[in-house]
């Protein structure tokens, strides 16, 4: 995740959203024989969002938005890494059941 504000083409950035997809894939796969779906992934992305801290990550969303064509299942991971972005931004303590 980290890796996509390295690189200079919307290709190479919707590459690095679909490693990072394979990787989670990969360590969902090996935590439990589940089948993934969005109800797995979208948490695990919005937990490796939030520890990766990716760079830039909200320009360089609006940049794939702007001048990338992506294909079905890129679109799909770009629309699940912008979610997850969202739904951070729109998160509060109480969502979570804390104290502010």
């Amino acid at each position: 995740m980290i890796e996509l504000d390295s690189k200079t083409t919307p290709q190479g950035k919707i590459h690095s959203i679909m490693e990072c997809k394979k990787y989670i894939e990969d360590a969902l796969r090996t935590s439990s024989d589940i089948t993934i779906n969005a109800d797995y992934f979208l948490p695990a992305l919005i937990y490796v969002v939030l520890k990766a801290k990716p760079p830039r990550l909200h320009s360089n969303i609006q940049f794939l938005s702007h001048f990338s064509q992506p294909s079905g299942e890129q679109l799909y991971y770009l629309a699940n890494l912008d979610s997850a972005v969202r739904f951070i931004e729109s998160l509060q303590a109480e969502h979570l059941g804390l104290s502010s």
